[in-house]
Order: structure tokens, then C-alpha cells, then sequence
């Protein structure tokens, strides 16, 4: 899915209020084809010890993981 027609037209319209209306119908579109937004969450369960660093859970309580910053000590 591309961007709407009109968000070409509404760069290139000069006209304040003809360009309104074509943002406006815009973000009609958009409000209208809003993605499911899930309202409860899930329970999650992590579990490490103390000799792993560099992991941690993001706000949205996922793992966030980049192995250059993860290490393990013996």
C-alpha cells in the first residue's frame, strides 16, 4: 500500500483551502483505516542471571537483544 493520491496533490496545490480539503479527506482516509491496536496486554515471563549483561525489555516488555551488547561471564 502506497501513500494516498492526495498527499501528491496537497504538495503541489498552491491554493490554502483547496489544499486543506485535500489533507483533510486525507486524514479521513487514514482515520478510517486505523490498525488494530491491541488494548490488554500478555503476560510474558524472562528470566537470566547475573552473569548476563545487555539484555534487557524494551516498553513494551519484549526482550530487546543486540549481541554486541550482550556477554556472558564465567
Amino acid at each position: 500500500m502506497g501513500w494516498p493520491r492526495g498527499t501528491t496533490e496537497g504538495r503541489g496545490e498552491l491554493n490554502r483551502d483547496r489544499r486543506r480539503a485535500i489533507y483533510k479527506r486525507i486524514s479521513e482516509i487514514v482515520a478510517d483505516d486505523v490498525p488494530f491496536i491491541r488494548l490488554q496486554s500478555q503476560p510474558f515471563v524472562w528470566a537470566t542471571t547475573a552473569k548476563v549483561s545487555g539484555f534487557y525489555l524494551n516498553s513494551q516488555c519484549r526482550p530487546f537483544v543486540a549481541l554486541r551488547e550482550m556477554s556472558l561471564v564465567r
